[in-house]
């Protein structure tokens, strides 16, 4: 019957544009699918979401997929989305036609794909992930399992935030961008962001180092010596982690992300031996750091330069509050009022975490974890008990 199916596989561009292909009908649309940003191409084709924007961008410079803004069906703003042009349709038509062409098994039958497609009348790339043995949870870019080393803040609850992974692995695909801040206010969740991000990220990477940034120097160093020594790499001692151009060198070409969580209140001692981490990080290839920072740091505890910021090698994300769409899923009710839902949204200024913390509906939880007085968490909890009229 000719080739396997199996024996041929697909490549991470042919599984792009063949999903694609069947959502070439809204580019014209003022709101699109989920299925055409990055992280529903991602969902849909069995590629890691960190691979996503360098295949889009190599796709782009062929003129096969052209890039927008539109809003999204069940969100309140824009984001990437990704169409085929009339090159790209016709890729995908004609991969179409060869892989039909191959023969797989299908209920306990070997039989040509095309007429399998034909049967399932589902989108292909479902059906051919299917006959792969894939599911949507498995990437196809997978590698070795990695060392992750540190506190790393669990994701349980995460809620959309789609737009900042986006802006994050475009930004972490580059060659050229070593550092990326993230910003925002306390509560808004850039820890939770940085956690979920490098879990995406992490089959790209030999190791991820978590230190949770503490006011002494000395302290935070520790934690840096003590994740990097279990982590397994030999030779390394207190005294080369003390010299922020030392520990760089040591680490180049290793394959490895180090996030720096919760940079804010330290002492100048830090200032100074973070801005030589990115003065040697520049310098050198296979190392990427991340660091998140309250937005209200002081400007003389910033360790870079207007510079480093012109030439891309440090990036900045600043993350806003959370939509009221994604707050309502965080508060875990679907069909809250929208009048309450605005006035829950007024009182915590959009934070996830205090959304996580009022779905908890215990007082006592939310009073040791927020500084809303009593009565006014007994006046939240009662709107969160308000429900639309059906």
């Amino acid at each position: 019957m000719g080739q396997e199916f199996l024996e041929r596989g697909i490549t991470a561009k042919e599984r792009i544009i063949i999903h694609l292909k069947d959502h070439w009908n809204f580019r014209d649309e003022m709101e699109c699918p989920f299925e055409i940003t990055q992280a529903g191409i991602s969902e849909n084709t069995g590629l890691t979401l960190s691979h996503i924007p360098r295949n889009i961008k190599k796709m782009k410079d062929e003129g096969l997929v052209v890039e927008g803004k539109a809003y999204v069906k069940g969100k309140s703003r824009r984001y990437k989305v990704y169409h085929p042009t009339q090159k790209g349709l016709k890729l995908g038509r004609s991969l179409i036609k060869e892989i039909g062409k191959t023969s797989a098994i299908y209920n306990d039958e070997s039989m040509l794909v095309l007429d399998i497609l034909k049967m399932e009348k589902e989108p292909a790339m479902a059906v051919l992930a299917s006959l792969l043995g894939e599911s949507s949870e498995r990437s196809v870019t997978r590698k070795k399992k990695l060392g992750y080393h540190g506190n790393i803040p669990d994701t349980d609850g995460f809620v959309d935030r789609t737009e900042e992974l986006e802006e994050l692995n475009d930004l972490f695909s580059s060659d050229v961008t070593k550092l990326i801040m993230i910003y925002g206010s306390q509560g808004y969740g850039t820890s939770m962001l940085a956690s979920k991000f490098i879990k995406d990220i992490g089959s790209q990477w030999n190791c991820i180092i978590w230190v949770d940034i503490k006011k002494k120097l000395d302290d935070t160093l520790e934690q840096l010596y003590s994740h990097l020594t279990a982590s397994g790499l030999d030779g390394i001692t207190k005294e080369m982690i003390s010299d922020p151009h030392a520990i760089i060198s040591y680490l180049a070409d290793k394959k490895m992300v180090i996030v720096f969580d919760g940079y804010f209140d330290v002492g100048e001692a830090s200032v100074e031996y973070f801005f030589g981490l990115v003065e040697k990080l520049k310098e050198v290839n296979g190392l990427k750091m991340i660091v998140t920072a309250r937005e209200d740091t002081a400007s003389y505890n910033r360790f870079y330069t207007i510079m480093d910021i012109h030439d891309s090698s440090v990036q900045e994300i600043h993350v806003k509050r959370m939509d009221m769409t994604s707050c309502r899923a965080l508060l875990g009710v679907n069909d809250l009022e929208d009048d309450a839902l605005r006035r829950l949204y007024a009182f915590t200024r959009g934070s996830p975490s205090i959304m996580k913390t009022l779905a908890s509906n215990d007082i006592n939880y939310i009073e040791e974890r927020t500084s809303f007085s009593r009565e006014e968490i007994k006046l939240m909890l009662h709107l969160k008990t308000l429900r639309i009229d059906n």
